[in-house]
């Protein structure tokens, strides 16, 4: 989703968003889990969140 996409998004999701966010109903998207190859061969998780979660995320700080 480009930063177009998720400004057009929010703009005709707004309502529901807020009530969601307001009546502690929203739940976030599941987190995307990608593995990552550490220099000594391991792997390490990564999570990602989507962009409209972590557009939450950051409006609630």
């Amino acid at each position: 989703m480009t930063i177009e996409e998720l400004f057009a998004y929010i703009r005709e999701h707004q309502q529901e968003i807020l009530w969601q966010i307001r009546n502690m109903k929203y739940k976030p998207q599941p987190v995307r889990r990608v593995l990552i190859r550490k220099e000594n061969g391991k792997m390490r998780k990564l999570g990602i969140p989507s962009v409209i979660n972590r557009v939450i995320q950051q409006a609630i700080v």
